[in-house]
């Protein structure tokens, strides 16, 4: 065994992706459904960062309200609107991430656990979350 460099990462990562392609043909390639909400004088109060890719298969980067706005359902006004776009694209399953002072929010939106890593960060726990659509 010895020590691998970019050019081996990249040797890699292009065998991955033949391989990948070989399985599962990519039908669309990746499409964004991030959205943003403001208010009437322009300012930013909240947004998702989500996409399909090309398996159809969403994810949730991030989801985030002003806390101000907190607990008036823009959030979820935002998560139900990603899943309808999602659907509407071919997804059939949202995936996403998140840590326990969070996990509220997704468990009440029909997110289900799928994984989880204790003591994560120290004190807490993280989730890998999944929607099925």
């Amino acid at each position: 065994m010895s020590p691998g460099g970019r050019e081996d990462a990249e040797i890699i990562g292009r065998g991955l992706d033949q391989f990948c392609v070989e399985v599962m043909p990519d039908g669309h390639g990746d499409i964004t459904l991030s959205k943003k909400l403001t208010d009437k004088d322009g300012n930013l109060i909240a947004a998702v960062i989500a996409g399909v890719d090309g398996d159809d298969t969403a994810e949730i980067d991030g989801i985030w309200v002003d806390e101000h706005c907190r607990r008036q359902g823009i959030g979820t006004d935002l998560l139900r609107g990603i899943e309808r776009e999602a659907k509407e694209m071919g997804a059939y399953v949202i995936l996403s991430y998140c840590c326990d002072w969070v996990s509220g929010f997704f468990f009440k939106n029909g997110f289900t656990a799928r994984g989880e890593l204790p003591d994560y960060p120290k004190g807490h726990t993280a989730y890998e979350l999944e929607k099925r659509i």
